[in-house]
């Protein structure tokens, strides 16, 4: 009798413990030991803080999936937060991930908002990925990352579009903020490398409407001299401007202004709002700009279908790189095999150079820009009497191979109607 109740003590402890193992291994594949990686996500405004927490929603589950399949022995969590517009919002909300001890952020996509808390950020080595700063005071080797370029190199790609169209002789017609004199700035060394001629730089109050009059009433009285000394064909204007841009158009309607073409930066490029209030002047005039464009792919198709499922608009650039942002985090924590900001900071170099996301290469500088540079250039046409965007141009360069390429045409016959309805996305001047 004894030899038999131990006989089952000695079965259920082999029981038992056959159970015990099966259950740690299937507890292991079933995500309950692994680390867990939190992640700040900040979305500048209340507009698109639903469309930060959809993208970051959707790379959360697909890089989980890859840990999964892969054997890696983590989860993330990508934590949510809205600065509703204000930077001092911004500042508290990094300062509360501080606390919490997560370190690695994506977002603060308005120069405003990564200013006011750049210097936090940097003392606390917290590491930031934003994915539409485009200040040049960030160009600076640290643990800042930004995946859209900066406005010194879209004042690059305008001044070589200008000089390819033709134009030798421009009038500047700039915004009087920082941003506006540091992209004039720019604009203005650019061209006259390339040997062109600034006749005027005039900077104009944006609240004033007086001062936008004075400033047009300068400007034709240039635009008339050089017309007549050059050719109308060689003199041209760049609008450095934000929401005022159409009611400049409206004033300039009948100056000598309007027999010269002009140009824009990205904030004014396919702008619905120039093309409903000034869409016939815009087309008199060109207004041709850049504008920011990824490489289609399979996976940006894929997201860009669920995105636009679910908000009825196509993902924009600025959009999709919060989603490669949020990858790009996941991949350097993975790569330095832990959550500690500075080894983070130092794998991300290699894995951004590696990882081909859905807006295309991801490969930054030593400055922690993105150094892949795409921009397609687009004009207002009036066609049939309907004010449309036509494709008027393209700029490429890969800057750690030194190479450019770039198209630009003078006639709408020349060039191909692009029908990405991007023109449909609200523009979001305040991230200037």
């Amino acid at each position: 009798m004894k030899r038999k109740n131990r006989t089952i003590v000695l079965f259920a402890i082999i029981y038992a413990s056959i159970f015990g193992i099966i259950f740690f291994i299937n507890s292991r594949d079933n995500g309950l030991n692994q680390e867990v990686v939190s992640i700040g996500v900040i979305s500048p405004s209340d507009e698109l803080a639903s469309k930060y927490e959809y993208l970051t929603g959707l790379a959360q589950e697909k890089i989980n999936s890859y840990c999964n399949q892969s054997g890696i022995n983590m989860r993330f969590v990508f934590n949510n937060s809205n600065a509703e517009s204000d930077s001092q919002k911004a500042y508290e909300i990094v300062k509360k991930y501080n606390t919490e001890k997560i370190n690695l952020i994506v977002g603060l996509g308005w120069n405003s908002q990564l200013n006011t808390s750049y210097e936090y950020l940097i003392e606390n080595d917290m590491v930031i990925i934003s994915p539409s700063s485009t200040s040049p005071a960030f160009s600076i080797k640290d643990s800042c990352f930004r995946l859209l370029p900066d406005d010194k190199r879209e004042a690059i790609a305008l001044a070589d579009a200008i000089t390819n169209y033709g134009i030798d002789t421009v009038i500047i017609l700039q915004r009087n903020c920082n941003w506006g004199n540091n992209f004039s700035e720019a604009f203005y060394w650019e061209y006259k490398i390339k040997g062109g001629e600034i006749m005027d730089l005039i900077s104009y109050e944006a609240d004033n409407s007086n001062s936008i009059e004075s400033t047009l009433e300068r400007a034709d009285s240039l635009a008339q001299n050089a017309i007549e000394y050059k050719g109308a064909d060689k003199v041209g204007v760049l609008l450095i401007a934000l929401e005022e841009a159409s009611d400049i158009l409206l004033s300039a309607e009948n100056s000598s202004l309007m027999n010269i073409t002009w140009f824009c930066t990205e904030t004014n490029t396919l702008d619905k709002e120039i093309q409903e209030n000034a869409g016939q002047i815009a087309s008199k005039v060109g207004l041709i700009g850049p504008f920011n464009t990824h490489i289609y792919n399979e996976d940006f198709r894929e997201i860009n279908r669920l995105f636009f499922e679910e908000f009825g608009e196509p993902l924009d650039f600025c959009l999709a790189n919060v989603y490669d942002g949020c990858w790009l985090l996941a991949l350097s924590v993975i790569e330095a095999e832990s959550t500690d900001s500075l080894d983070v900071s130092q794998a991300f170099g290699a894995v951004a150079y590696n990882h081909y996301g859905i807006t295309g290469p991801l490969d930054v500088n030593s400055q922690g820009d993105r150094s892949w540079i795409r921009y397609y250039f687009y004009g207002y046409y009036e066609i049939d009497e309907n004010v449309i965007f036509l494709r008027a141009g393209g700029y490429t360069r890969l800057e750690k191979n030194e190479k450019t390429g770039s198209s630009i045409s003078h006639s709408p016959d020349d060039v191909l109607y692009d029908n990405f309805p991007y023109y449909i996305w609200e523009k979001q001047y305040e991230s200037k």
